[in-house]
């Protein structure tokens, strides 16, 4: 199973929120600290990412996006480990 990658903001307290749910499902993940490289920035506008926390999901057509924190509980539930 290919690895996630969660983009984040280290003062936002949904991102901290959306890794611990990711630890605990033990769902596989890279973090991407938006705050500490100034290429995620484009990356983040390039996926048309708007909100944080973002997951990026492999997929067989490319990837899949969920915005939010609610999104990515939503993910999880659907995807439990």
């Amino acid at each position: 199973m290919q690895k996630s990658t969660l983009f984040y903001h280290p003062r936002n307290p949904d991102c901290k929120k959306a890794q611990r749910l990711l630890h605990q499902q033990n769902h596989p993940f890279h973090l991407s600290d938006i705050s500490a490289n100034g290429a995620s920035s484009y990356l983040l506008k390039d996926m048309d990412i708007s909100e944080l926390p973002a997951l990026c999901v492999p997929s067989p057509q490319k990837y899949t996006v969920y915005q939010g924190l609610r999104k990515i509980e939503a993910y999880l539930r659907r995807h439990q480990h």
